[in-house]
C-alpha cells in the first residue's frame, strides 16, 4: 500500500516537473522575442524603491519581463530608472535595473525587492586627497543614491518595509571612471561587476574589472608603444563588518606590467623600475574615515628586469621575482615579509621593514643570498654601496662562487625617499668557494680561496681555509677590510702558506719585492720546505702602488739548501725563520756552510732610504777540520777550537763591509816572531772589520787580538785588486816586555817597507840559536825608532834609531844609533862601499855596551872601534876587519884570572878582584871571518899592570877555541926592553907587544868556558928562547892558509866569543889561592 502511494506520489510530482519544463522552454521562446510589459507592477515598484524620508523618488519608463539567458532566466526589468529630487531634478540615472521580488512580500500584498542589478551603469568615482569617496551614477548626487542602497543592506530585515526584504545588489557590465585626485590620475575600469551581499555581520561583496593602465602622462617605460592598450583583471572580494566599521578587502590580479602604472601617477613613478609582468594578491583593511590600518601585497612576478634607485641603478635581470608584504597604521609602516629574486640560478630572499622616524623613515632588510658567481658579484654589489671597498673589491678580487650570504642592514631615508639611502648599518655572513684575490700585483694573486666572511657597515673579515698563492699552499687565512664608513678604507691580506723554499723564494722575487735578487740565489736550486704567515696592509684604492702597501711575511724553513751562496760552497741543512716587509727581510736560524754547523741572522733592505742592503751574521765553531773546509788554513800560527762570529753587511751594490770577532780561549796560538803563545783554555779574542768595493777587498778597518799579556790592535789596505795587502798599520802591538807601532807596506818586488816606532822594542830571542828551517829574509826596508830596545834578556839600549835595508838576501844598508841608559852611546853601521860593504860599530862605553850584547861583562869602560869590510864578490861573504878598545877596565875576569894563577901572577890577580880591576890602555885584535870560523891575527892587549898577545880561531859552528898567546906582566917596564933595537927582539921575541919576561899560554875546548894551559918554563925565558917552547907544542887543525867558503855566511857572530867565559867558571889552582 505504501509502495503504490509513494510511486503514485512521484509520478505526479514527475508529470508536473516535465510540465513546467515545457513551459518554461515555451515561454523561453515566447520572451527571447520581445519582452513582455509588466507596467501594472510599476507603480508598486517606484512605490518601493522611494526614499522613506522623501528625498528622492524613482520614475521608470516601464516594467517589463524578459529573458536574460539560461544563467539569469526570467528577469523583471526597469527600463530607464531616473532618480528624482523633490524639486524635479534628476539626481541619478540608469538605463536598467533587474529587480528579482519576494513572494511571501507579495502574499502580504506588499512589492518587495530581495535583489536588485545595475545593468551597464557608468559610475563615476570621485577620490579626494582626503582619502572621502563620491560616486555619481549619472548627474553628480548619485552618491547619496548609493549610500541609501548600502544603508537599506546594511539595515537589518524588516518585513513591514519595501526595501526590508533586499539581500543584494549587482552592478553588471558597468563602467567605472576614478577620478583620483590624491595620484592626479583616472582610473578606467571596464566590465566591472560589483556584487553586494547582506550576511549576517554586514555586507559581502564580490568585484570583477578590467583597469585600463594604459600611458598616461608621464608617458610608458616599459617599452610600450604609445596607442597601446593596456589592461588588468582585478577580482576582488570584500566584506563590511557593521559591528567594527571596517571594510576587508582582497584583490586578485595577473600579468600587470608596473611600469604601465608607473606612467599614470608622479606617485607611482617608482613602479617604473620594475620592468617585468606581476601577478598577485592585495588584501586591505580599511575603516569608515578612509583610514587604513592594514595593506597586505603578495605578487609574483616573471622574467623581466629590476631596478632599485641608489642600489641597482643599471637594473638587474630577473627570471622570476615574488614580493610579499604589509602596510600598517594608515600605510605609515612597511613590512617586506618576503622579497624573492631568482635572477638565473642564482637567489636572494629578503625581508624587512620600513618605520617612520619623525619627518623620515628608517629601514631594515635581512637577506640571503644563494649561489652568486664573485665575478657577477659587483653587478649585485650596489654603487652607492661602500664605494672604495666595492672599487677595490669589484677590480682585484674574482672568480668563485658566493655559494650563500646572510645579510642585515639598517639604512636612513630621508623624506622617506628610497632614492636617497643613508645606510647605517650593515651585518651578515657569507660562504666562497674558488675565490681569487689580487693583493699586490705583479705579485702571483691568493686563488682557489675557500671560507667564509662576517661583515658589517663599516668592515668585512674573510676567513680563508684553504687556497694557494702561486704554488703555496693557503690555509687558515684572512683578509679584513674595514673604516668602510670613512674616506679613507682599508684592508688587510693574512694568509698562512706552505710549501717548498724554493716556491717561497720564488715568489718573494717577484716584483715589487726582489728579494732572491738581493740574496743573489737562484731560486731554482733552492731546497728545502716552508710554512708561514703573509700579511699586507693597504688603503682600497684604485691607484694603489707600492709605497702604500705594509707587507709582513712570517715563515719557518726546513731543510734548506742554498747552493753556492758564499764563494761557490753551499749551505745546507737550513732550519730558518724569514719575516719580510716591504722594507726589510729578515732571516735566522741555523744551516751547515761546507759541512760546519752554523747560527745565520740577517737582514734585508728593499728601500733606497735603508743605511744599507743587507746585513748577516754567521757564528760558529771552526775546529781545524772545519778550517781546512772553508780554505782557512791557520797552522802554525793558530790550532784548535775557534769561536767565530762573522757579521756581512752589503751597504750598496757597490759596497759592503765584513767583521769577524773570533773567541780565542780554546785555542793555541803562537807568535814566533813576538816570542809569545797562548795555551788552550787562556782567554783571548780576535777581531777585524773589513772594507769591499765591487766584491773586492779595499780596507782592514781596523783588527784586535787580545789575550793574556798580548794586545794588538791596526788596521791594513789591499790592493787595487783586493787579493793582496797593501800596507799593515799596527797602532799597538803589546806582549811581554813589547809595545810599540808598526806600518809594514807589501812591495811590488815581494818585500816590505817597514816602520817601528814606540816605548818598547825586544829582539832578545831573534839572537839565540840558529833556526835551520829559518827560510831566507826577503827584501826588506825597516825604519826604527824605539825609546828601549831589547837585544838580549838583561841587554837594552835607549832611545833606539835607524834604517834597515835587506837586499839579495843581505843586509845592505844598516844604521843604527842607540843610548845606552846614562852610560853612552853606541853606533852600528853597515853601508855600501863599492862591491862591497863597510861594517862599523863605534861605543864610548865598551863595557856598558858588551854587556847589553850579553858577550863580555867584566869590561868596564873604554872606547869601542870595530870596523871592517864584507867580500860580497864572494858567496861565503867573508868579513876582515879590526876591533881596537881603548882605556877600559877587566873586574873579575875568570880565564884571565886562571892564566894569571897559573903563571904565578897572584898580585896581579888580586888587583882584578877589586873593584877598578886592572887597567887597560889598548886592545887590538885584526881577523877575518868567513863560514862561522873567525882568525885572529896578532892580537894584543896591554895596562900597566899586564899585557896580553894572542892569535888564533874560533870557531862558532863547533863551539872551539883554539888560541896561543903571551901573557906579560908589569907590561910597561917588561915591553922597555922591546923597544932596543936588535935586543929587543932578542929578549921579546917576534911578537909584537911581548915582553922579556913572559909566559906563553894556550886555550882550547869550548869558547865560552876553554881550557888554559901555561908553560911555566917560558916564564923567565928570553922572547927569542920562548919561541923554542912552541915547537913541543905540536900542530893544530886550524894551521895553514884559510879556506875558501862554501856556504854563505848567514849572520856575523861576534867575534869577542872568546872573551864571553861564564862567571863560575875557576879552575882548581885559582880556588886554592
Amino acid at each position: 500500500m505504501f509502495r503504490r502511494t509513494t510511486k503514485f506520489i512521484l509520478d505526479i510530482f514527475g508529470a508536473t516537473l516535465a510540465g513546467a519544463a515545457i513551459l518554461v522552454a515555451l515561454l523561453s521562446w515566447r520572451l527571447a522575442g520581445d519582452p513582455i510589459s509588466l507596467a501594472f507592477l510599476t507603480p508598486y515598484l517606484q512605490d518601493a524603491l522611494r526614499a522613506e524620508d522623501g528625498s528622492f523618488r524613482f520614475e521608470l519608463e516601464d516594467t517589463v519581463l524578459t529573458w536574460a539567458g539560461w544563467e539569469r532566466t526570467l528577469d523583471i526589468r526597469l527600463v530607464d530608472v531616473k532618480a528624482v529630487g523633490p524639486e524635479g531634478d534628476i539626481l541619478a540615472e540608469v538605463p536598467e535595473l533587474s529587480v528579482s521580488l519576494s513572494a511571501g512580500a507579495m502574499i502580504r500584498g506588499l512589492v518587495a525587492p530581495t535583489s536588485i542589478d545595475l545593468l551597464g551603469p557608468k559610475i563615476d568615482v570621485l577620490l579626494s586627497r582626503e582619502g572621502d569617496f563620491q560616486f555619481d551614477l549619472g548627474e553628480g548626487k548619485g552618491d547619496y543614491i548609493l549610500h541609501r542602497v548600502i544603508t537599506d543592506l546594511l539595515a537589518p530585515p524588516n518585513r513591514d518595509r519595501a526595501m526590508g526584504y533586499l539581500t543584494r545588489v549587482r552592478i553588471i557590465d558597468s563602467l567605472v571612471v576614478v577620478d583620483d585626485q590624491r595620484l592626479e590620475t583616472t582610473w578606467r575600469a571596464n566590465n566591472t561587476n560589483i556584487v553586494l551581499i547582506r550576511n549576517e555581520t554586514g555586507i559581502q561583496g564580490d568585484v570583477a574589472l578590467d583597469l585600463d593602465v594604459s600611458g598616461g602622462k608621464q608617458g610608458a617605460v616599459t617599452g610600450a608603444e604609445s596607442g597601446e592598450r593596456q589592461e588588468a583583471h582585478f577580482d576582488l572580494e570584500f566584506t563590511y563588518d557593521t559591528a567594527v566599521g571596517r571594510v576587508d578587502m582582497s584583490a586578485d590580479f595577473s600579468e600587470i606590467n608596473p611600469g604601465h602604472l608607473a606612467a599614470r601617477a608622479e606617485l607611482l613613478a617608482p613602479l617604473r623600475h620594475a620592468a617585468l609582468p606581476v601577478s598577485g594578491t592585495l588584501t586591505v583593511s580599511m575603516d569608515l574615515n578612509g583610514q587604513i590600518p592594514f595593506f597586505g601585497f603578495d605578487f609574483s612576478g616573471a622574467a623581466g628586469k629590476l631596478v632599485v634607485p641608489g642600489f641597482y641603478d643599471d637594473g638587474v635581470a630577473v627570471q622570476h621575482a615574488a614580493l610579499r608584504g604589509r602596510f600598517e597604521d594608515d600605510m605609515a609602516k612597511l613590512f617586506f615579509d618576503d622579497i624573492f629574486i631568482d635572477v638565473g640560478g642564482t637567489t636572494l630572499n629578503m625581508t624587512g621593514q620600513v618605520l617612520p622616524d619623525g619627518e623620515d623613515a628608517r629601514l631594515h632588510v635581512d637577506a640571503v643570498l644563494k649561489n652568486l658567481l664573485f665575478d657577477e658579484f659587483k653587478r649585485y654589489w650596489p654603487k652607492s654601496l661602500g664605494k672604495p671597498s666595492r672599487n677595490w673589491v669589484t677590480q682585484h678580487m674574482s672568480q668563485g662562487v658566493i655559494h650563500e650570504t646572510k645579510a642585515s642592514f639598517s639604512a636612513h631615508l630621508p623624506d622617506g625617499d628610497f632614492s636617497s639611502v643613508n645606510v647605517k648599518s650593515v651585518t651578515g655572513k657569507l660562504g666562497f668557494t674558488g675565490l681569487s684575490i689580487d693583493f699586490l700585483s705583479p705579485m702571483p694573486p691568493a686563488s682557489e680561496l675557500a671560507g667564509t666572511a662576517i661583515f658589517k657597515h663599516n668592515r668585512i673579515d674573510f676567513d680563508v681555509s684553504s687556497g694557494r698563492i702561486g704554488p703555496l699552499w693557503i690555509e687558515d687565512s684572512a683578509v679584513n677590510l674595514w673604516d668602510l664608513d670613512t674616506d679613507i678604507e682599508k684592508a688587510r691580506v693574512e694568509a698562512v702558506v706552505r710549501g717548498s723554499a724554493r716556491d717561497l723564494l720564488s715568489i718573494l722575487d717577484e716584483e715589487p719585492l726582489g728579494a732572491a735578487r738581493y740574496l743573489g740565489v737562484d731560486p731554482s736550486l733552492v731546497g728545502g720546505e716552508m710554512a708561514g704567515r703573509a700579511a699586507f696592509d693597504f688603503p682600497l684604492r684604485t691607484d694603489l702602488d707600492l709605497p702604500m702597501v705594509t707587507i709582513s711575511v712570517a715563515a719557518n724553513l726546513v731543510d734548506v739548501a742554498l747552493p753556492g751562496l758564499v764563494q761557490g760552497k753551499d749551505v745546507t741543512q737550513g732550519d730558518l725563520s724569514v719575516k719580510v716587509t716591504k722594507e726589510t727581510m729578515d732571516v735566522e736560524g741555523s744551516a751547515v756552510f761546507e759541512g760546519v754547523p752554523a747560527h745565520i741572522a740577517g737582514i734585508e733592505h728593499f728601500t733606497d732610504d735603508a743605511p744599507f742592503i743587507s746585513r748577516y751574521t754567521v757564528t760558529s765553531t771552526l775546529d781545524e777540520e772545519a778550517r781546512r773546509r772553508l780554505d782557512l788554513d791557520t797552522r802554525p800560527y793558530l790550532t784548535g777550537p775557534v769561536g767565530v762570529e762573522l757579521i756581512w753587511t752589503e751597504l750598496d751594490n757597490s759596497r759592503g763591509d765584513l767583521s769577524v770577532a773570533a773567541n780565542l780561549n780554546g785555542a793555541s796560538l803562537d807568535m814566533a816572531l813576538l816570542e809569545w803563545t797562548k795555551p788552550p783554555g787562556s782567554p783571548g779574542t780576535a777581531r777585524v772589520s773589513l772594507s769591499l768595493e765591487d766584491q773586492r777587498l779595499t780596507k782592514m778597518r781596523s783588527f784586535l787580538i787580545t789575550a793574556k799579556d798580548l794586545d794588538v790592535r791596526g788596521e791594513a789596505a789591499f790592493t787595487p785588486d783586493g787579493k793582496e795587502f797593501q800596507s799593515i798599520t799596527f797602532d799597538r802591538l803589546k806582549t811581554g816586555r813589547n809595545d810599540f807601532k808598526s806600518t809594514v807596506g807589501f812591495r811590488s818586488d815581494g818585500g816590505y817597507n817597514i816602520t817601528l816606532s814606540g816605548s818598547v822594542l825586544d829582539v832578545s830571542h831573534l839572537f839565540d840559536e840558529d833556526d835551520p828551517d829559518e827560510k831566507p829574509l826577503p827584501p826588506l826596508s825597516l825604519s826604527v825608532n824605539v825609546d828601549r830596545l831589547w837585544v838580549k834578556p838583561e841587554g837594552a839600549f835607549d832611545t833606539v834609531s835607524g834604517l834597515l835595508q835587506h837586499q839579495d838576501d843581505v843586509w845592505r844598508t844598516l844604521s843604527l844609533d842607540a843610548n845606552m841608559g846614562g852610560e853612552g852611546h853606541a853606533v852600528f853601521r853597515i853601508l855600501p862601499e863599492g862591491r862591497n860593504r863597510r861594517l862599523t860599530l863605534t861605543s864610548d862605553n865598551a863595557g856598558a855596551l858588551l854587556r847589553r850584547l850579553d858577550s863580555y861583562s867584566n869590561m868596564k869602560n873604554g872606547r869601542l872601534e870595530l870596523s871592517g869590510e864584507i867580500d860580497d864578490s864572494r858567496l861565503s861573504q867573508p868579513f876582515s876587519g879590526s876591533l881596537e878598545i881603548s882605556d877600559y877596565n877587566i873586574v873579575e875576569a875568570p880565564v884571565l884570572a886562571r892564566m894569571l894563577t897559573l903563571a904565578s901572577l897572584n898580585g896581579i890577580r888580586d888587583q882584578m878582584k877589586g873593584e877598578k880591576g886592572i887597567t887597560f890602555e889598548k886592545f887590538s885584535a885584526p881577523f877575518s871571518y868567513e863560514n862561522k870560523l873567525a882568525r885572529i891575527h896578532d892580537g894584543r892587549a896591554f895596562g900597566s899592570a899586564v899585557g896580553i898577545t894572542f892569535r888564533g880561531v874560533l870557531d862558532f859552528e863547533r863551539d872551539v877555541s883554539e888560541l896561543d898567546g903571551t901573557l906579560v906582566p908589569a907590561y910597561i917596564l917588561n915591553s922597555i926592553w922591546g923597544e932596543i933595537p936588535i935586543l929587543g927582539e932578542l929578549l921579546t921575541g917576534e911578537e909584537k907587544g911581548g915582553g922579556m919576561f913572559a909566559a906563553t899560554f894556550h886555550t882550547s875546548g869550548s869558547i865560552d868556558d876553554p881550557e888554559v894551559s901555561i908553560n911555566p918554563l917560558a916564564a923567565l925565558t928570553p922572547g927569542l928562547l920562548r919561541n923554542l917552547f912552541e915547537i913541543f907544542r905540536g900542530g893544530s887543525e886550524y894551521d895553514g892558509d884559510e879556506k875558501e867558503s862554501e856556504p854563505s855566511l848567514q849572520s856575523t857572530e861576534n867575534p869577542f866569543g872568546a872573551a864571553s867565559i861564564h862567571s863560575d867558571t875557576a879552575d882548581s889552582a885559582t880556588k886554592k889561592e
